[in-house]
């Protein structure tokens, strides 16, 4: 149910969340703020994490991400790696 409300509302799903698009050639969203009750604090993510990549593909822009989410929204499943301290990690999410 929840997974499928922020299908529905993906910005009322990320409401509190605060992120940036850094600069510098990293790439990847930068998670500044994860409210702990947040859709994405229950997935795992966490104040500080980069998400790098979905199913695969890198995010390299604002654009990108947007193309990606437009992709993937309707997807059973996404594999998204994130950076957490200096280290990699895909995490599959399953959508019922």
């Amino acid at each position: 149910e929840v997974m499928e409300s922020a299908r529905q509302d993906p910005a009322a799903a990320l409401e509190g969340v605060r992120y940036e698009f850094p600069t510098g050639g990293q790439g990847g969203i930068l998670l500044s703020a994860v409210p702990v009750k947040s859709l994405p604090a229950r997935c795992g993510f966490a104040p500080g994490d980069r998400i790098v990549a979905v199913n695969g593909q890198p995010i390299d822009s604002p654009n990108r991400a947007l193309e990606l989410y437009a992709r993937y929204r309707d997807s059973a499943s996404v594999v998204v790696t994130l950076e957490r301290q200096g280290k990699r990690r895909d995490i599959e999410y399953f959508v019922p």
